[in-house]
């Protein structure tokens, strides 16, 4: 389930990514809707199957695995169909709506128009810190990344010994099929003397 929900929103970023760009080169929403969800209709509607390709045989696995895995797949398929519907067809009619023409930004053009950038203004004030936070991940990855570039003996050096250590780790690491946990249940298992009366059996 954290998977599906991971990737449930990912058709409706790409397509509205897709959109702004369009819609930064001056184009109105509604055109800009419609050329940005055909470019890249045919890279999610791929990048959705091969998803819903791992996913789907496991709904035909029989036995034990089957309890496990069958609903799982059954979830995660049908949320990454219903992403892909949303995102080829709800995303771009809201986009095409609800946006601003390019350089009227200050200016809502309708009720809906006045809606979504108070909504949008809102969601940016909420979403500050986390922007903040990003950034300064931005930062550290840049620093790092231009040592990386720097030194690739080094990196390649420390990749490798990484990796070996990793690898070394794996016999110690345990496994198990279906872990013991405690669900609160008592159970005591009583054997009786062959030919016990019912009734002490009971008792």
């Amino acid at each position: 389930l954290a998977l599906g929900i991971g990737m449930l929103v990912d058709n409706s970023i790409v397509v509205l990514e897709s959109i702004f760009c369009y819609r930064d080169e001056g184009l109105s929403p509604r055109d800009a809707a419609i050329k940005g969800t055909d470019e890249v209709a045919m890279a999610i509607v791929a990048s959705t199957l091969t998803s819903i390709i791992v996913f789907v045989p496991m709904m035909f696995i029989q036995g034990i695995p089957s309890v496990l895995l069958s609903q799982l797949a059954f979830v995660v398929t049908a949320s990454q169909i219903s992403s892909l519907f949303v995102g080829l067809t709800l995303t771009p009619m809201l986009a095409a709506y609800l946006l601003e023409p390019k350089g009227e930004v200050g200016r809502a053009i309708s009720f809906w128009g006045r809606l979504s950038q108070g909504f949008g203004h809102f969601v940016q004030w909420l979403l500050t810190p986390a922007r903040w936070m990003v950034l300064a991940i931005e930062k550290v990855y840049e620093a790092i990344l231009k040592v990386a570039l720097a030194w690739p003996g080094v990196t390649l050096t420390l990749v490798l010994l990484a990796a070996s250590t990793t690898v070394g780790l794996l016999p110690r690491i345990g496994s198990d099929f279906l872990p013991k946990t405690d669900d609160g249940r008592i159970s005591i298992t009583g054997q009786m003397p062959p030919g016990i009366q019912l009734e002490d059996l009971a008792r």
